[in-house]
């Protein structure tokens, strides 16, 4: 019992494993209705199946008569059944075959077929619809065929009824001359080899009773009397009628009737009468029926044309000009008429008439500056439109002018002068004249047809303004004069190159642009802005044309230039009335030439030598070469070489030389300048060396003072410069040229130089290099000072004065001080003037002298004050500094006028009531010969001898006025007391009477006129 529980354990899995499954159904869903009669049964495919057997029957039994069965092969999921019956529930299953197995049947599903199909258009009650409509159905798959039913009632039984039928490759019957007005039911089945389904619903739609009017819009106005009038088509109508007519009745002698197929959607009008309203009406038939006509539209035809150009009103038109009206369909001819008043009834009336072919009419010759007014209509062969109103234009009283611009300057002696044209003119007229009254000997007139439109002016004068005008004429009448305008011919003609300040090879081109149709050119180039120089070079060119690059707009100098040299060139022109003024511009020839292999310091040069190369320096004759194994060039082993100039090219064998086998261990120097006929430039050096240590040339000095571009240095000075590393002593240049031509060369051990006996105002320029007893340092740099100016002053002071000089009795006496005095108030002067002891026996006193900077006297005011200095007075009246001999040096900068004050501590101050005159280096002023020589005269001066003026004396108390205040407050409180005394009048050491009686009181009044 045991044995056989195993085997049938073992029998029951095997039979689970290996029984194959049905299939599950996927569509139609199961209970679906209305389903097609052809439909397509899907399963879901199953592993290992081959084969797929189907079920298909009315009884859920699978036992009728209507069973159908059948297989596919298992690649396919389903299988497609046709001929269903319409309303018929029909049930399906499926079992799942391969070589070794059969499944069971899958679970039976049903659904149901349609009973019916349905109606697509026109919609159920539809209106309005064609007398040819085309009614569809919804189409069913598995139906062959569709029937249809369209009658008058909905009983389908009237004796206009119709039946259609059509396969199911259509979806709808096209119905044809339906009857206007009438309501149509239809109704459709379908049906295939087995079966039909029931009819559908009854739908119904109307056809329409009329069409529709298009255009023109009822009510239009202005309408054409050429006017189409269109109806909305509608299919199945085949023709359609038309009604026109004068009366809403259409019943007067005017009615029009027309007719045409469906082909034409219009119908067009001709001959419309102007200003008359007209009423139409259509109508659309077929062969069966006829629609209503449709209810009346009216549009009213224009009764007159419009004016389009020139605008009414429009002024400035030219003497030619066309006018235009707005044309209008189905016009005819157009008539116009034009005059010079509104009522048209002048003599100058004119009348024209033209087709519809053209829309406007030229008028010639028109006066200038008239009013026209001008109308027109229309007309054609059954009417005529009123006269529009009248429009009106004004015909230009002038022309215009164009070219040059107002007020053009820089214009071209030949000079092309242009009108604006206006259409209808035929000959335009033109002044030109240098005033604007046109009636100068210069004027000149022109007459030109309307084939062109300017006059080219020749030989206009250089720098002169020209004014002109213009009038325009034809057969008939002549224009205003234009307002002049002007144009100014440029003075000078435009320089190219080189560019002001430019720096060129001597080898070089002046370039200039062409002035158009002169005669000539001439040039000038020179050292000297006057052009007057020895070494000026000047030439002509004949004019070629009016391009800039010809020959004769260029001029090449080559051997002729100076090196390092600023050079003037100017150009002019020249035709045969005038020549221009120069254009002129400067230039710069260098004065070197550019050394480019080896490099400078370069080390380890082989000993059997190198090339030497510069490049060209355009236009010379001859390149130097120097090769020396000191900087000075003046070694036993000079070498030394002249290579004859071949072109401007780098590349020839005039800018290369070799040295030949060098020495080991050795610098060389070398230095390259050029030459022309005229000049020869500066050296420009380097070294190399064969061996690998570099040299350690004499630094170059640095300056140090006087700074560079000082000014009012004393002519006495101390040149001084750094200390130069590797120097063992200087030389120093200086000249008062930049040049150091000629110059002053000196040598100094070390970095300073004394120098004396220099000149007043004089600019002097100074240099240094330095030297180590082998070789030197270039040049440092170039700077410059100013010495100050003399000032060479004479003045008296009427207290020591004494027939022609001054005593000297405070010198004598010992009782000048050794400072100057003026350090206390009033003068508050702060300067520390002071000697060791009087400088010579000629010294009558201390005086403080002012200087200042303004643009007259009566501006030279305390604030216009540069500087002060206080000064020894000798008995010859010259002012002079603390060594009692020298004159005093102006060290302040002047940007006006210099004017001097002289202050005296008992004496009223002066000032110069002019300007110092400079003259070599010196200014000057003599106080002495005249009161007009002081500012303010006589107020505060006084003539102290015959024809000699001096300060006035006896102002004690130091206020630069002499009154009672001088003898109380000072002469009093010192009578009798002898020493350096401000009531020492007359400085003889004492004060006494003849202080007072001689000085204080004769000058009692007076008073110091200095701003």
């Amino acid at each position: 019992m045991k044995k056989l529980s195993i085997i049938y354990i073992l029998s029951a899995i095997s039979l689970n494993i290996f029984a194959i499954e049905p299939p599950n159904h996927t569509s139609p869903a199961n209970g679906s209705t209305d389903i097609n009669p052809k439909i397509s049964l899907m399963i879901d495919h199953v592993t290992g199946a081959e084969y797929y057997d189907f079920q298909v029957d009315t009884s859920a039994s699978f036992d009728s008569p209507d069973l159908t069965e059948f297989t596919i092969d298992a690649v396919y999921w389903g299988k497609s059944v046709e001929d269903l019956r319409f309303s018929e529930k029909y049930y399906w299953h499926v079992r799942t075959r391969n070589t070794t197995d059969t499944s069971i049947w899958s679970n039976a599903w049903h659904f149901t077929v349609t009973n019916n199909i349905t109606l697509n258009s026109p919609a159920n009650g539809a209106t309005n619809q064609n007398p040819q409509t085309a009614i569809f159905i919804n189409q069913k798959t598995g139906i062959d065929f569709y029937d249809y039913q369209i009658d008058t009632t909905a009983n389908f039984n009237s004796p206009l009824l119709e039946e259609y039928s059509h396969s199911h490759e259509f979806s709808g019957k096209s119905l044809y001359d339906l009857r206007f007005g009438q309501k149509y039911y239809w109704r459709a089945r379908g049906r295939h080899a087995v079966d039909t389904t029931d009819w559908t619903e009854t739908w119904n739609f109307t056809v329409t009773n009329n069409i529709t009017l298009n255009s023109p819009a009822n009510g239009t106005v202005n309408a054409n009397p050429q006017t189409a009038i269109f109806i909305n088509q509608k299919t199945g109508i085949d023709f359609y009628d038309y009604q026109i007519d004068t009366t809403a009745n259409f019943n007067s002698p005017l009615l029009e009737e027309y007719s045409h197929s469906h082909e034409f959607s219009g119908k067009t009008l001709y001959d419309l009468r102007f200003g008359q309203k007209y009423y139409w009406r259509a109508r659309g038939r077929h062969a069966v029926d006829t629609t209503d006509w449709t209810g009346a539209w009216d549009f009213t035809v224009t009764s007159n044309i419009t004016l389009n150009s020139p605008a009414n009103g429009a002024t400035n038109q030219n003497p030619q000009t066309a006018i235009f009206i707005n044309q209008k369909t189905g016009i005819d001819f157009y008539d116009y008429q034009i005059d010079t008043t509104a009522n048209f009834n002048s003599p100058l009336l004119e009348e024209y008439s033209h087709s519809h072919e053209f829309s406007g009419k030229t008028l010639y010759d028109l006066r200038f500056g008239q009013k026209y007014y001008w109308r027109a209509r229309g007309r054609h062969a059954v009417d005529t439109t009123d006269w529009t109103g009248a429009w009106d234009f004004t015909v230009t009283s002038n022309i215009t002018l164009n070219s040059p611009a107002n007020g053009a300057t820089n214009q071209n002696p030949q000079t092309a002068i242009f009108i604006n044209q206006k259409t209808g003119i035929d000959f335009y007229d033109y002044q030109i004249d240098t005033t604007a009254n046109f009636n100068s000997p210069l004027l000149e007139e022109y007459s030109h047809s309307d084939e062109f439109s300017g006059k080219t002016l020749y030989d206009l004068r250089f720098g002169q303004k020209y004014y002109w005008r213009a009038r325009g004429r034809h057969a008939v009448d002549t224009t205003d004069w234009t307002n002049a305008w002007n144009f100014t011919v440029k003075e000078t003609l435009t320089l190219s190159s080189p560019n002001n300040g430019d720096d060129v090879w001597t080898g070089m081109f002046i370039n200039w642009n062409s002035m158009i149709s002169v005669n000539l050119y001439q040039y000038q180039v020179d050292t000297i802005n006057t052009f007057d120089s020895d070494v000026l070079i000047e030439g002509q060119k004949d004019y070629i044309n009016s391009s800039n690059y010809n020959s004769d707009t260029e001029q090449y100098f080559s051997d002729t230039l100076f090196f390092g040299q600023v050079y003037y060139w100017r150009v002019s022109a020249i035709h045969d009335n005038d020549t221009c003024e120069w254009a002129e511009r400067t230039f710069n020839t260098r004065d070197y030439v550019t050394l480019y292999s080896p490099a400078d310091e370069s080390l380890n040069i082989s000993v059997s030598g190198i090339y030497l190369d510069w490049n060209s320096h355009r236009g010379v004759s001859f390149y130097d070469l120097e090769i020396d194994t000191t900087n000075q060039f003046n070694s036993p082993g000079l070498q030394q070489f002249s290579k004859e100039y071949i072109s401007w090219s780098n590349n020839n064998s005039d800018t290369y030389q070799h040295t030949g086998v060098l020495e080991e261990n050795t610098i060389y120097f070398w230095r390259v300048r050029a030459r022309n006929n005229v000049d020869t430039s500066a050296w420009v050096l380097r070294w190399f060396s064969t061996g690998e240590t570099p040299l350690e040339l004499p630094e170059i000095p640095i300056l140090t003072s006087p700074e560079n571009g000082a000014g009012y240095q004393p002519t006495n000075i101390v040149f001084n410069w750094e200390d130069a590393a590797n120097a063992s002593g200087y030389v120093i240049e200086y000249a008062d040229n930049p040049a150091f031509n000629p110059s002053i060369q000196n040598t100094s051990p070390v970095s300073e130089y004394p120098v004396s006996g220099l000149s007043s105002g004089q600019t002097y320029y100074w240099r240094v290099y330095s030297s180590d007893g082998t070789n030197i340092s270039e040049w440092s740099e170039v700077w410059s000072f100013a010495t100050s100016f003399q000032i060479n002053l004479k003045v008296f002071l009427e207290g020591p004065f004494n027939v022609s000089d001054m005593n000297v009795d405070l010198n004598n006496g010992g009782l000048l001080p050794l400072s100057q005095p003026y350090n206390t108030s009033p003068w508050n002067y702060t300067g520390n003037e002071s000697v060791t002891g009087i400088p010579n026996n000629q010294v009558v006193d201390w005086l403080l002298v002012d200087f200042r900077d303004a643009v007259d006297s009566a501006s030279a005011n305390a604030s216009t004050t540069i500087g002060r200095q206080a000064a020894f007075l000798l008995d010859n009246g010259s002012v002079v500094g603390l060594d009692g001999v020298t004159p005093l040096r102006l060290i302040y900068p002047v940007t006006e006028h210099l004017f001097v004050v002289i202050t005296h501590r008992n004496h009223l101050d002066i000032m110069s009531a002019n300007p110092l005159v400079i003259s070599g280096g010196t200014y000057s002023y003599d106080f002495t010969t005249g009161e007009i020589k002081v500012y303010g005269g006589l107020q505060g001066y006084k003539e102290i001898a015959q024809g000699t003026w001096g300060m006035a004396a006896g102002d004690g108390d130091t206020n630069n006025l002499i009154n009672i205040d001088d003898k109380n407050n000072s002469w009093i409180i010192h009578a009798g007391l002898n020493g350096y005394l401000t009531s020492d009048f007359n400085i003889d050491c004492n004060v006494e009477n003849k202080d007072k009686n001689d000085y204080l009181l004769p000058n009692t009044g007076k008073e110091s006129q200095v701003p």
